[in-house]
């Protein structure tokens, strides 16, 4: 029996597109805070503690702990230990076009936090999602609909979703405090906490989704980047590639496609809101797919069927041995083009010397490359010989 997962959900920002006004929000940010059934009854006893140490016992809301970020990390240091895990979505509302049906109260809500309910749903094959009340019970319902029709599969009948009280279900005061808490990073109300703030919360992201994908992220003016006019040239093309792969997902059901999308967001998501340098280990992949609903990936199949896609499509990846990196700087490719040059000339030459073995062997009878189906290896492999003419071939 497929084990039930746990989603509780909430958001920070306002659905006004006008973010010029006084009090409209910059963004708007979606938390589900993800947990196992097994793991619920340690994660509220967590919560219940930091009410008593934080809130005299009342509900956890970021809006009361306000500007003091002092206490702000202080209860986000006591949630680094719980067992749950977030899934954050953040709209950056001054990309979105103010004629659009966004612009619509009721349309903004079902349509952003649609998309954080399609990706749970997608991930986990029973699950249980409680989300923050949202104005009055019609609202509410019609959301409740619009989640039922478009983001639950057919065939997941036992997966639920309702709205809740956050007063009473906890784990949903979670979600809020998170929410708001990155609500003020990506406002930049928080500097010099910006940092500190997202290095509380980071370990805990699971996924990490930006619309329009296009949005600068706040740790990306904090990281140290090298001025170099080549380097800024790698950062700009292979980030833009990223990006260009990324918009053309269509959120497709097909298992490789939601695969690929959400290896590729692992590694844009270091990019902006971790170590830019940092190269992301295949376990660290395949244990975070694993965290977010998938099945078991091999470090083949990583290999072959994730990383190699993204390389034939045009997506220019760093790796060796600590992993795989968007590239930021030159010596990232050039890093890639080691590990390829340490694979590529060892099975020329060992190929080299089997052909050159069986044409003596046969007294020139035989070729191994000699079908039209290998002319590029016989071109490579001719060069190899010394006696090679100016056009390629043995003379």
């Amino acid at each position: 029996m497929t084990e039930r997962t746990f989603a509780f959900v909430d958001e920070s920002g306002d659905p006004n597109l006008e973010v010029q006004k006084e009090g409209v929000s910059s963004h708007y940010v979606v938390v589900a805070v993800v947990l196992k059934k097994e793991q619920l009854d340690t994660a509220k006893g967590i919560v219940r503690k930091v009410r008593a140490e934080h809130f005299s016992g009342a509900e956890i809301k970021s809006s009361s702990v306000g500007p003091n970020y002092e206490r702000r990390l202080r209860i986000l240091a006591d949630f680094a230990n719980a067992p749950w895990r977030y899934v954050v979505f953040v709209a950056d509302k001054a990309e979105i076009f103010r004629d659009s049906g966004l612009r619509f109260k009721q349309v903004f809500i079902k349509h952003l936090n649609g998309k954080v309910y399609a990706k749970l749903f997608s991930a986990y094959p029973v699950l249980s999602v409680y989300a923050d009340q949202h104005g009055r019970s019609e609202f509410m319902e019609s959301v409740k609909r619009y989640v039922e029709a478009r983001c639950v599969p057919d065939f997941f009948e036992e997966s639920t979703f309702e709205f809740v009280d956050s007063e009473t279900t906890e784990m949903v005061q979670v979600a809020d405090f998170v929410a708001g808490s990155l609500a003020k990073v990506f406002a930049h109300e928080t500097a010099p906490f910006t940092e500190l703030i997202l290095s509380s919360i980071r370990p805990m992201v699971m996924s990490f989704d930006e619309w329009p994908l296009s949005m600068r992220g706040p740790a990306e003016s904090l990281a140290q980047v090298s001025d170099d006019r080549y380097d800024f040239l790698v950062r700009s093309y292979c980030r833009q590639m990223v990006e260009s792969y990324m918009s053309n997902f269509d959120g497709s059901d097909h298992e490789d496609a939601r695969l690929r999308s959400t290896v590729l967001s692992i590694l844009f998501d270091e990019l902006k809101y971790g170590d830019p340098d940092r190269y992301v280990s295949g376990p660290e992949i395949q244990s975070r797919l694993a965290e977010l609903g998938f099945e078991a990936i091999s470090s083949t199949k990583l290999q072959t069927g994730v990383i190699s896609h993204f390389r034939d499509n045009g997506v220019i990846l760093g790796s060796g041995n600590q992993g795989y990196k968007i590239p930021t700087r030159l010596a990232d490719i050039h890093s890639y083009v080691e590990h390829c040059q340490s694979v590529i000339a060892p099975m020329k030459n060992r190929l080299h010397h089997a052909r050159t073995n069986i044409l003596t062997t046969s007294h020139a009878e035989l070729d191994i490359v000699a079908d039209d189906r290998f002319a590029f290896i016989k071109e490579l492999l001719d060069k190899l010989s010394p006696l090679s003419g100016s056009n390629g071939s043995s003379a």
